[in-house]
């Protein structure tokens, strides 16, 4: 998934065309389903999660219903497999400046136990570019592969992230010296 967005009009009796956002006091909430949650599960408000799954894609079909489930539509909706993450340093501080494709943005793979990710350059900012929003990112120990136990093992400061080119993208709060980084990322 690539983080797409999608909107959700609704026709009401008066004749009248809203846009679904789940706040409207007026508009009963809608429920939403996946045909196969192992490949994709949806939040109540709409938002769409893949999953991590062997194929290379999967079509699976996502069901949004009125609360009685009288009125239905039903789309379909192309998985792909999460296998890859992007990290590097970077000396654009700015998310809208950022290129995802940047080729100081190294892949890695996504079930890898910890990154070492090179920093040749003081002053550069970290860059995480996902396609899984991440709950946190610590720095560990790299010859025990653990998150430190020690004060050096502190969750590395990141901005929130920000949706771009269909990627989460993830900055540290300031500039990093240069030097390895050990880090863990934990999925949100």
């Amino acid at each position: 998934m690539y983080d797409k967005q999608y909107n959700i009009y609704l026709k009401l009796k008066d004749g009248s065309v809203v846009l679904y956002n789940g706040n409207n006091p007026n508009i009963a909430k809608l429920t939403f389903t996946s045909d196969d949650e192992e490949a994709l599960t949806v939040d109540k408000d709409g938002t769409l999660h893949g999953m991590d799954f062997d194929e290379v894609l999967r079509e699976t079909h996502v069901t949004v219903a009125d609360k009685n489930n009288t009125v239905s539509y039903t789309f379909t909706v192309n998985v792909k497999k999460i296998d890859t993450i992007k990290i590097g340093f970077l000396e654009n501080s700015n998310i809208e400046a950022l290129d995802v494709n940047d080729t100081d943005l190294n892949e890695y793979d996504v079930k890898a136990i910890s990154y070492s990710i090179p920093n040749s350059i003081d002053g550069d900012y970290l860059w995480v570019v996902s396609q899984r929003r991440i709950h946190y990112i610590k720095s560990i120990e790299p010859e025990r592969d653990l998150v430190s136990e020690l004060s050096s093992g502190i969750r590395v400061p990141m901005l929130n992230g920000v949706i771009k080119d269909g990627y989460y993208c993830y900055r540290s709060v300031s500039p990093i010296l240069a030097g390895q980084m050990n880090i863990k990322i934990k999925f949100a």
